[in-house]
């Protein structure tokens, strides 16, 4: 018994004969009209190498078409600035010939973290923020006036680049609690300095270190070290900052041994102390003097005077 999907193949296969026939006998007719005479099989075979001429032509004429407009497109200078890992990026507008083609997709920006928008106008911008670095290729692809359902999309390919963002480069990695004399690579201090006998507020002081970028890039310890006095008998702000010599192998230490400031108030005079014990130590030593705002100029003056004249002991 024949199949219901036979049935129909038969039935259309048969149909197809028939209108050939008929279609045959019209051509034939036709001919003989222009006086010329042919048989029914002949004005068969005239009308199937019609038809493959005329789909050659037809092929070969679509082909030209694209490759024109195709050619035309790839001539714009399409291109767009390169992004950095991390930042906000933005492109210069991209812009085909409306009145020619017709953007479909674009495609390329999802390996990258980034998108594309598109204007009523047809100007595509290129946003977002990049989370990949490298060399990457825009796809933009479209179809031109006269393209038709089951013919492919052309393509317009863009070079772009995303930049390494420098700050990715350098490593953080933490200095190991096991070395000599270990530091925080991070330290703050704040002093509370509480107003003064009739009420006035005075100004707190806050100082801070970090270790270099280098020092952090290969694991290595801080090496500065800072303390902060304030003297609530006179006034006076004082802040001590020691700079150890990254070519001693302690200079941490060393910069450490910028002892507590030793500060006492005798006919206004101020003492510092700085002791480096250590053998292996040869710190740079500076010292940083931040006054109070209640001291005129020739206060400051006579301090750097006085200062001056003292010996400092090694």
């Amino acid at each position: 018994m024949m199949s219901q999907h036979k049935k129909n193949k038969e039935f259309c296969r048969s149909k197809n004969d028939l209108i050939k026939v008929d279609m045959s006998r019209q051509i034939a007719a036709l001919l003989t009209s222009n006086q010329i005479l042919t048989s029914a099989a002949e004005a068969s075979d005239f009308i199937n190498w019609a038809v493959r001429d005329a789909w050659d032509r037809y092929q070969q004429y679509v082909m030209d078409q694209r490759r024109i407009i195709e050619n035309e497109i790839n001539a714009l200078p399409l291109k767009i600035s390169n992004a950095t890992r991390g930042k906000e990026y933005l492109s210069e507008n991209i812009q085909l010939p409306s009145d020619k083609v017709t953007v479909v997709s674009i495609e390329g920006l999802d390996e990258v973290g980034l998108n594309a928008v598109t204007t009523d106008d047809g100007i595509i911008r290129v946003q977002g923020i990049p989370t990949e670095a490298g060399d990457f290729i825009i796809t933009i692809l479209y179809k031109y006036i006269g393209w038709v359902d089951g013919q492919p999309l052309l393509e317009r390919k863009i070079p772009f680049a995303v930049n390494h963002n420098p700050r990715d480069l350098w490593k953080d990695i933490p200095t190991s609690k096991d070395v000599p004399y270990f530091k925080e690579d991070k330290v703050c201090e704040y002093v509370k300095v509480e107003a003064g006998p009739d009420g006035t507020p005075l100004k707190d002081m806050v100082a801070a270190s970090n270790r270099g970028r280098s020092h952090a890039q290969e694991g290595k310890p801080r090496d500065d070290h800072f303390q902060l006095f304030h003297s609530n008998d006179n006034g006076w702000y004082i802040i001590a900052v020691a700079d150890g010599a990254g070519s001693a192998k302690f200079s941490r230490k060393g910069s450490e041994n910028l002892r507590a400031i030793q500060t006492w108030r005798k006919k206004s005079r101020i003492t510092m102390v700085l002791k480096t014990k250590h053998r292996y130590v040869k710190p740079l030593v500076m010292l940083c003097m931040v006054l109070s705002a209640m001291l005129h100029t020739r206060r400051i003056k006579l301090l750097l005077r006085r200062l001056n004249r003292q010996k400092m002991p090694t």
